[in-house]
This record gives structure tokens, C-alpha cells and sequence, in this order.
């Protein structure tokens, strides 16, 4: 779902991924997904683009920590259909909006049949159809706080039903009259919510997280302990299990290990890369080919030399 294409209406795509980062590539997004339950996914996505506006619903067979950025030239926002989510270490437990347009990306958790729509709008369409409208776009649409949320209301559900709606129907791509609309209903939900720019107040375990995230991100290429991570962030091994249990239903170290997992995957499905399991492997800190090969198959329920065979080559 990059710029690029949403210059030019394409018509609408149902299609299944064996892994996010397949998904990610198809969409133009950014994303740095950890997939933090074991056994293969299979994940259905469903697409329809406009010249100004682009629609995804996507389900997830499997529990995942999501992070990454949303395409650029756009502003993005998602709304969960099924399923629960943790955005920003706080559970969204009713219908919202969630904005993705913060300078840092976002960071989620979303549990086992999570299912969501994701859209994108023009930034300069949505400020040709508030002046035409003349709607006001709040500053907090664009430049939000990490972990923006619109809550749910009327304006809300409104505009989950228009997007599923949408993605239902027959016609192959957006018009311009749907994409006026969509835009017109996200105006009228920003307007109406006032807890759109509420401030976050993060328990210590979720200040916590961010720092034990940022410490195995700056290490993440080496075999770095739980040890380590608790000395160097200060954060007690007791407070660090804690949290990461809370949060992600895993510890630390699975969590890592999944970190490291997710690093390999993602060299192995790069088309245009030319690797050996092995290579990728070392390159993310697994020296044990017996070991790596046991927890690769038990998280994503296929072999290392799987995900390989299977990646076109187009060199």
C-alpha cells in the first residue's frame, strides 16, 4: 500500500501469507512483527485501493508483538474487528481507532484471531475534502501522541461499518464518492472524540519494557543474556519476568529468542538475497544448527531449509 499505489486504482486482492513479512512487503508497510506463540501461520488479507485511499483487513492465526511505521505520504489508522489488543499497554476493549502516524511508529500486541482493518488516506486529499467540507483537521490526526486511540461512540461505529462495508462489496475498487466518505467519517469521529489526545501515563513495567526493548534492539544481532539486559537497564530479573509476562504471555528470554527467530525468517524470505541457513543463523547469533533448527520449527511449524526452498529467486 505504498504511494505509489494509490495513484492509480487497482482492482481488490484476497490474498493468504505463510509469514507478516511477506505481508508487510505486499501492503508498503514498515512492520517489525515477533511472533510470540508457536506453529505456522497462514494469514488472510484482503485489499481494495483507490486513487487517494487504501483499505486492508487482515487476520492473524497467532498471537504477535506488532512494531513498525505505516506508509509514508499517508496517514494511517486501524480499527480491530475481532479479537483482543494490547495498544501501547493498554487493552482496547471497545470500538476505536487507533492512529498510526506517530514519528516513532507503533508497538501493539495483538492475542490469537486477531482480526482488524488498516487504512490509509492521501494526507493532501484529506485536506482537499476538509476544505470542501470545511471540516477542520485536528492537529492530532496528523502529529499524534504515541498511543493516540479514538474511543468508540457513534462517529466510531459509524465508520467501522462504512469499511467493512466497503470491503464486502462487489465493486472492484474504491470510487471517489467512497473514498470521500471514509475520509468524512474518520473527520467526524476525530471531532467528536474527546479523549483523542489523552495523555499516557505508563506503569513502571510497561517504562520497563521499553527500556529492556530498546537494550535487546541495540544488542540484537548477538547472543545477549536476560543477565545482561537486567545489569544494563537496571531493571531487576523479577520486574523484567513480570512484565514481560504481562504483557506479551511470554519471558524475557522467549521473548528474545523469538526476536532472534524473526531475524533469521526475515533474511531467508528476502527475494533478492542469496544465503545460507547457516549464514543467517550466525549472522543472528545461533551457533547451535541443532538447537536453532528445533525452536525455528517449533515457532513457525516449517524447517529454516523450508522457508528457503520456498522463496522465489529472482537472481
Amino acid at each position: 500500500m505504498s504511494e505509489k499505489s494509490l495513484g492509480q486504482p487497482t482492482a481488490s486482492r484476497q490474498s493468504r501469507f505463510s509469514d507478516v513479512s511477506a505481508l508487510g512487503r505486499m501492503i508498503g508497510w514498515d512492520i517489525d512483527f515477533r511472533q510470540l506463540d508457536p506453529g505456522p501461520e497462514e494469514i488472510p488479507a484482503q485489499i481494495r485501493v483507490g486513487r487517494n485511499v487504501a483499505l486492508v483487513r487482515v487476520g492473524f492465526k497467532r498471537s504477535y508483538h506488532q512494531r513498525g511505521s505505516a506508509p509514508s505520504g499517508t496517514l494511517t489508522f486501524g480499527t480491530p474487528l475481532n479479537g483482543s489488543l494490547d495498544w501501547y499497554a493498554r487493552p482496547i476493549d471497545s470500538p476505536a481507532i487507533m492512529n498510526f502516524n506517530h514519528a516513532s511508529g507503533f508497538d501493539c500486541v495483538s492475542q490469537c484471531g486477531f482480526e482488524a482493518v488498516v487504512f490509509s488516506i492521501r494526507e493532501d486529499y484529506l485536506q482537499q475534502v476538509s476544505e470542501t467540507l470545511r471540516l477542520p483537521v485536528p492537529d492530532h490526526l496528523s502529529e499524534p501522541q504515541a498511543g493516540s486511540v479514538v474511543r468508540g461512540d457513534n462517529s466510531v461505529r459509524s465508520l467501522r461499518m462504512l469499511l467493512r462495508q466497503l470491503l464486502d462489496a462487489e465493486q472492484p475498487c474504491l470510487d471517489e464518492e467512497q473514498e470521500s466518505a471514509v475520509t468524512l467519517e474518520l473527520l467526524n469521529a476525530t471531532l467528536t472524540d474527546a479523549g483523542f489526545n489523552e495523555k499516557i501515563s505508563l506503569p513502571a513495567r510497561s517504562r520497563a519494557i521499553a527500556t529492556a526493548l530498546d537494550y535487546i534492539e541495540d544488542n540484537r544481532y548477538g547472543s545477549v543474556t536476560v543477565n545482561e539486559i537486567s545489569m544494563n537497564t537496571g531493571i531487576s530479573l523479577r520486574t523484567l519476568d513480570r512484565a514481560f509476562q504481562e504483557r506479551f504471555g511470554i519471558g524475557p528470554k522467549a521473548y528474545l529468542i523469538r526476536r532472534r527467530l524473526m531475524g533469521v525468517r526475515e533474511i531467508l524470505s528476502d527475494y533478492s538475497a542469496t544465503t545460507r541457513v547457516a549464514d543467517a543463523a550466525n549472522e543472528w547469533g545461533f551457533w547451535h544448527m541443532g538447537q536453532f533448527a528445533h525452536d525455528y520449527r517449533m515457532l513457525f511449524g516449517e524447517l529454516p531449509s523450508d522457508t528457503l526452498r520456498r522463496t522465489p529467486s529472482f537472481k
